[in-house]
């Protein structure tokens, strides 16, 4: 079986807990990328991705642009770089995930996105994001725009 290893992305964009929020669109931006880790020394905290931006700072009080990473830390499903890739695919769906960081002993060693799984296998990420996007509750526009 392939494993998560040899599949997944490194070299990923990681900020420390304090980074306000401007700093890491700023990162986001200059990396083309929609996802940062937090990271604390060496130790993984957890993720900041585009859309938590967008919908945490809007609703913040203060300066929204002095947010710090580690108000819009987004927990979630963590994977070693020896599951098998089968096995992350099933956490991305169950998980309802684009991506998921991988780490070992706390330290973060990548990211495994669906563009890394439809490099290496194309079926199975088309499979993963129709179950997620099955799964995702459907808006319209109106609802999007009044919510």
């Amino acid at each position: 079986m392939v494993k998560v290893r040899e599949t997944m992305s490194t070299g990923v964009t990681t900020v420390p807990p304090s980074t306000p929020v401007v700093e890491i669109a700023k990162k986001m931006g200059n990396s083309n990328s929609r996802v940062v880790a937090v990271c604390d020394g060496k130790s993984f905290r957890g993720v900041v991705t585009e859309s938590d931006i967008i919908r945490r700072v809007g609703s913040a009080r203060g300066n929204p642009l002095d947010t710090p990473a580690e108000a819009l830390i987004r927990k979630g499903p963590v994977v070693s770089p020896e599951l098998d890739l089968l096995d992350a695919a099933r956490a991305m769906v169950k998980s309802r995930v684009r991506f998921l960081p991988v780490a070992e002993h706390d330290q973060l060693v990548g990211l495994l996105t669906l563009d890394d799984l439809a490099r290496h296998t194309p079926t199975l990420a088309a499979m993963v994001l129709i179950k997620i996007a099955e799964e995702e509750p459907q808006k319209t526009l109106w609802e999007e725009s009044t919510s």
